[in-house]
């Protein structure tokens, strides 16, 4: 049986398209990724677009894993989560 395996860090977030079916899902997606940016204090007000916003994100976590690194994995299992469900739901 063969596995096949995602690199989510090569996905453009800007140019997924949520499926009609999946519109909510994806929303919701979008929503919790505002969230952690929100949790993680990164400051989206001179953010151009998602994949922007990704690059602010993964720099608060390389800050934050110098300091506790169980909470920055957290952190990063969250995002990669949030990711593969945008993912998931688009077209």
């Amino acid at each position: 049986m063969a596995t096949t395996a995602i690199n989510l860090n090569s996905i453009n977030l800007d140019m997924l398209c949520p499926r009609d079916s999946a519109k909510l899902d994806f929303t919701k997606a979008l929503d919790e990724y505002f969230s952690l940016a929100k949790q993680l204090r990164v400051n989206i007000d001179g953010c151009f677009n998602l994949t922007h916003l990704e690059v602010l994100l993964l720099s608060k976590l390389n800050a934050e894993f110098l300091v506790n690194q169980s909470k920055a994995i957290r952190y990063f299992a969250k995002l990669e989560n949030i990711k593969l469900t945008m993912l998931l739901c688009s077209k």
